[in-house]
């Protein structure tokens, strides 16, 4: 589904580094409401610091995050377990 979305293979590998980092953030923050630009960039810049993890040939950015995130909430909500987080400014996530 995300694949679909972004016109790219997106690894389910991906998606659950993603989903469980952003649990971790969620935990650590008690911000169970940040916005998903706002994740976007903390996992991104949490993904960079990971040198195990290939940011610099800009195959991760945060707007990919930003799409699994959304993703994220699709599938929550078709599954009867939606959340609530902030609306993201416009434009979504800056990197």
């Amino acid at each position: 589904m995300v694949s679909d979305q972004v016109g790219a293979f997106v690894p389910s590998e991906f998606c659950d580094l993603v989903l469980a980092t952003e649990r971790q953030v969620r935990a650590d923050t008690g911000d169970e409401s940040l916005d998903h630009a706002g994740m976007a960039e903390r996992l991104m810049a949490i993904f960079e610091a990971d040198a195990s993890i290939p940011t610099e040939a800009g195959t991760i950015t945060a707007r990919l995050i930003f799409e699994v995130l959304h993703w994220e909430d699709e599938f929550r909500a078709m599954a009867g377990m939606p959340r609530s987080v902030r609306p993201s400014p416009p434009g979504g996530p800056r990197g």
